[in-house]
């Protein structure tokens, strides 16, 4: 893995409180709490409280999702990449298995050609 690989690697595993959307969602669910409760404002004001609390959550928790599937993308592809492709050989036991099947069952004989 390139040393820019890394770092984007580690921009994108970053704890959460370390981001900024974080912090967004932290004033978001700070300032709905204080709408949702009433103090600051009437009824509809705490509907639009418990709204913007709700939203600013889906939001991070969607926005988080994104970038560690863009990590696990990023890990997997250099996983792969380091993997050689390996050739798979029946077992003994298997090899036996085909052999007794086609004993069994013979392949059917081609149909002359009518030219």
């Amino acid at each position: 893995m390139s040393d820019a690989q890394k770092d984007q690697l580690a921009e994108l595993l970053r704890k959460g409180k370390y981001t900024t959307e974080f912090w967004l969602m932290f004033a978001a669910q700070v300032v709905g709490g204080l709408l949702a409760s009433g103090i600051l404002t009437d009824q509809w004001g705490q509907i639009a409280g418990i709204a913007a609390m709700v939203l600013g959550a889906m939001g991070y928790t969607f926005n988080r999702s994104l970038l560690k599937g863009k990590a696990i993308d990023l890990i997997g592809a250099e996983a792969a990449a380091e993997r050689a492709p390996v050739a798979l050989e029946p077992s003994p036991d298997v090899k036996l298995m085909i052999e007794a099947f086609k004993e069994r069952f013979p392949a059917p004989a081609e149909a002359p050609s009518s030219e």
